[in-house]
């Protein structure tokens, strides 16, 4: 099976969902700002209009809301791609049983560890794999981890958008799901999980990175692999 090969197609495919799904939201914005139809801008009397708001601000501040949600639900698809990877991985090489009863066991011996972090530790064990060597660290992938924690099980606001926990704001204070406000501000942001194009996309690339290094220890990994 292989394991990499689907990860990337998988990549793919939600690479597309966004562009598909953000895109709606990225072109209403735009014709806001260029005011176009059907966002052309109210005619306005200085002398006697006193409402000094610009127009449409709702619907672009829900546009820009709804691409961001977009973001987060793409996250979350990279994070359980990602996952499914490292199981694949571990059924293919015929080690999925053993990695289990490893887990089992860390479980008892740490506590709050998360399962990233047992895969990390099964990975160095049993594949000699030194992370350091890694073109993209485990804390790059472990913020991607917490992100999907967070927008799954974290702390909800007014609107659809979910918020990045304390430990996760404490980890990574300027990190790539922090607003720019949060990084230049953070005593005044609401920390915001902010999930841009481009952070999308780093979030991807992370994971194809992290992941083409891992195949690397697999005896059993396809000749289609590109080294």
């Amino acid at each position: 099976m292989d394991v990499y090969a689907i990860l990337l197609s998988k990549l793919s495919s939600i690479e597309c969902f966004y562009e598909l799904s953000a895109g709606t939201f990225v072109e209403i914005k735009r014709k806001i700002e260029a005011g176009e139809e059907p966002y052309e801008p109210p005619y306005f009397d200085p002398e006697n209009d006193t409402d000094t708001e610009p127009p449409f601000l709702e619907e672009w501040s829900d546009a820009d809301e709804f691409q961001n949600i977009v973001g987060q639900a793409a996250v979350s698809l990279v994070h359980s791609v990602l996952k499914d990877f490292l199981d694949g991985f571990l059924t293919r090489d015929g080690q999925y049983e053993t990695a289990e009863k490893y887990f089992s066991a860390r479980r008892n011996q740490i506590k709050n560890e998360s399962w990233f972090h047992r895969y990390l530790a099964f990975f160095a064990e049993a594949y000699g794999v030194n992370w350091e060597n890694c073109p993209v660290s485990p804390e790059a992938l472990e913020e991607i981890n917490l992100a999907r924690n967070d927008m799954q099980h974290g702390e909800s606001g007014f609107r659809l958008s979910r918020y990045r926990t304390e430990a996760h704001r404490q980890k990574f204070p300027a990190g790539i799901f922090a607003s720019e406000l949060e990084k230049n501000h953070p005593d005044w942001s609401s920390g915001e999980i902010k999930v841009s194009k481009e952070t999308f996309l780093e979030a991807v690339n992370r994971v194809k990175q992290f992941s083409k290094f891992v195949e690397k220890h697999s005896p059993w990994r396809y000749s289609t692999f590109e080294e």
